[in-house]
């Protein structure tokens, strides 16, 4: 079974700022950052769903990138569910 790649975009007023990816098969932009860590904690009990990323800030790379507000789409893709298709799975904020 192969391992589900993710896809964090954020934005900031509809523009975008840049992209935390799980994904060994991507290449290194300027705008787009290797996550190390990552959880998605969803619970249907609890009113409220959290994702986390944790990325390299190699050379001050993204020291003032992403601030609070900013909005979080993040998008998963498995080969085992739609065709591999990457799906919205979280919409939030970073706070």
């Amino acid at each position: 079974m192969a391992d589900p790649l993710l896809r964090a975009t954020i934005t900031d007023g509809g523009a975008p700022v840049g992209e935390i990816t799980v994904n060994p098969a991507s290449k290194p932009s300027p705008d787009s950052f290797p996550a190390k860590a990552w959880c998605l904690d969803a619970d249907v009990m609890n009113l409220s769903d959290s994702a986390v990323f944790t990325i390299a800030n190699d050379r001050g790379q993204v020291t003032g990138k992403f601030r609070p507000g900013q909005r979080v789409e993040l998008d998963e893709s498995d080969p085992e569910v739609a065709g591999g298709a990457f799906t919205r799975c979280f919409t939030g904020r970073i706070t």
